[in-house]
């Protein structure tokens, strides 16, 4: 499915075609705000139940929350304004459409890693292009390394970013080609933006899926479900805007929520919320109401506020190396609290 991008892609009738994407979190709100349209409007059925419970822009914003330090603080990542609006106009075509976005093409260059061979890393994305971060350990006690992707032929250590682009990581962990459109995906992975038959065992594009073998939906591309074994083409259904009657029959457009049978968008800051009700996005549920509380602001726990550190009874930024601390979660991104005090995590031997 589509909505697994990312991380973690409307706006027709949700986002303005001439709205620029300013910065770097202007970007990941507009990106989950397609994301989630694209679903609500192209992928009906793709959720187990209403996907304005499973498919809020914030499920879709988390997937890019912990670029941002990197961009803004430790630049390790850089942030491209022009691959950013390039990928934005994708989507928009694409929900416009419901046809499947190119998006791994269009949003690949939106974020590039500046990490350098040799430097410790936490995760692939800080590390340059032709690089990966081998050997981060997940417990942030020890760090990578960013490593030379292999080349075709070369071992890899199991992860298909291990190896160079085109190539997939083999069972055999020697990277290999990618299948291209007709070739067999009978022991290798499809080019991005291709699908697997699972009758035929050949590599498609989405354009031709009607009548493929499936098992699952997320076999077919997104246009598509999997039906008694075979990617059959789904009808969108009409969508109710703000203000407009809502039911079981007919649901609401992107971003917006049924409320008392009419279609609202969802609460701002001060507005009752629930686990059911989800405040809008970079906004927490505090005591039944929404708010997102800046550094100095009153709090009672991390989740309150938009830095996740509560303090004192105050939202306070997370801590520099060097300052005392008692656990990793007080410390910024790529640092962990060793003997009392924030300091960089770093590569294990």
């Amino acid at each position: 499915m589509f909505l697994t991008f990312i991380p973690v892609l409307g706006l027709a009738g949700c986002l303005e075609s001439s709205e620029a994407v300013p910065a770097e979190v202007g970007f990941r709100e507009q990106l989950a705000d397609g994301l989630c349209a694209y679903g609500r409007l192209c992928e009906p059925g793709s959720a187990p139940i209403d996907f304005e419970v499973f498919c809020d822009p914030w499920s879709a914003a988390e997937t890019f929350e912990f670029f941002e330090p990197l961009v803004t603080a430790e630049h390790d990542v850089r942030f491209d304004p022009d691959a950013a609006r390039t990928c934005i106009a994708e989507v928009r075509r694409a929900a416009d459409e419901c046809t499947e976005p190119g998006v791994w093409g269009a949003c690949a260059d939106v974020f590039a890693g500046m990490l350098p061979e040799g430097a410790p890393c936490d995760s692939t994305p800080q590390c340059a292009s032709d690089l990966y971060c081998d050997g981060a350990d997940s417990s942030d006690r020890c760090a990578g390394v960013c490593r030379a992707r292999a080349r075709a032929g070369e071992p890899c250590t199991g992860a298909r970013s291990s190896c160079a682009d085109g190539l997939t990581c083999s069972d055999s962990d020697v990277c290999e080609p990618l299948a291209a459109a007709g070739e067999s995906c009978a022991t290798s992975d499809c080019e991005r933006d291709l699908h697997c038959d699972s009758n035929a065992l050949e590599c498609y594009e989405s354009g031709d899926a009607d009548g493929r073998g499936c098992m699952e939906d997320w076999h077919c591309p997104t246009t598509h479900r999997c039906l008694s074994g075979l990617c059959g083409r789904v009808t969108v259904e009409p969508r109710a805007g703000v203000g407009e009657a809502c039911d079981g029959a007919m649901r609401c457009s992107a971003y917006l929520k049924c409320v008392d049978g009419v279609c609202a968008p969802h609460p701002g800051p001060g507005e009752p919320c629930s686990d059911i009700r989800r405040c809008a996005l970079d906004l927490t549920c505090t005591d039944g109401r929404c708010a997102n509380r800046q550094n100095g602001e009153p709090c009672d726990t991390d989740g309150e506020c938009r830095s996740s550190r509560c303090a004192s009874g105050t939202c306070q930024p997370r801590l520099a190396d060097g300052e005392r601390c008692t656990s990793s979660s007080e410390c910024r991104d790529g640092s962990m609290c060793s003997l009392g005090a924030c300091a960089p995590v770093v590569a294990c031997e």
